[in-house]
């Protein structure tokens, strides 16, 4: 659509504050930009000595997409319900270690909303990205994970992970089988993650709208594809 090549640069680490210092310093021509999630943002609010401002540093342009946050386990410990591990968490106290990207991350912010909510003990492993979560609860490494349901839909459908449930309003249109949080029996439980474009603050007008035109396009094709909704 822009009618160029774009090149993606993983920069993972510190709820994406890692790419946000990149893309800080990066030339204000519109040709570096930054995909910033929710996770961004929550990070910087607990953070007494930010890298960047959010708001001062960057220039938004769109929002991208919505993801659905996952809560998922190790099939071996044979848990299949919010209910069951709640009970394996209260007789473990602190025993069970769930994974996220980092303090102050959805994931982790979502464990522990969850923790506070349920009265149970969980232990924090931080991960410099999505993936390396996926691989240590596949390994049993780890006990569970709130975790983006792109990282792990592929070993949820594989049976390699169990998806207890979503952390959103409605069901994930990619695992309509598996239940909300509130189904699961713990209300009012959304930490949906969005994903925006932004460049660096100062870049010029015009470079801006023309991304966003852009990016406008983007979203009504993704809107009128029913086999991408709810990704």
């Amino acid at each position: 659509m822009l009618g160029q090549q774009v090149a993606v640069e993983n920069k993972p680490g510190a709820a994406g504050s890692i790419a946000g210092q990149y893309v800080v310093r990066a030339a204000k021509d519109g040709y570096t930009l930054f995909l910033f999630a929710l996770s961004t943002l929550t990070n910087e609010i607990i953070n007494p000595t930010p890298s960047f401002d959010v708001v001062k540093d960057f220039a938004p342009i769109a929002l991208l997409a919505n993801g659905t946050i996952v809560l998922a386990v190790n099939p071996a410990i044979q848990v299949h319900s919010v209910t069951e591990l709640i009970a394996l968490a209260k007789s473990k106290p602190g025993e069970l270690l769930y994974g996220s990207t980092g303090t102050g991350s959805i994931p982790q912010l979502a464990a522990e909303l969850f923790a506070q909510r349920a009265g149970i003990k969980l232990t924090h492993v931080p991960y410099p990205g999505s993936p390396q979560i996926a691989g240590d609860l596949i390994a049993g490494r780890i006990t569970m994970s709130f975790n983006i349901a792109s990282a792990m839909i592929g070993q949820i459908r594989a049976g390699q992970l169990t998806a207890l449930a979503t952390a959103a309003s409605k069901r994930a249109t990619a695992l309509p089988e598996v239940p909300t949080m509130a189904e699961a029996g713990i209300p009012n439980f959304d930490t949906s993650l969005w994903l925006g474009l932004a460049a660096p603050a100062e870049t010029p007008s015009r470079v801006k709208a023309r991304r966003r035109r852009t990016q406008g396009d983007a979203q009504s094709r993704i809107c009128g594809n029913p086999a991408h909704a709810g990704l």
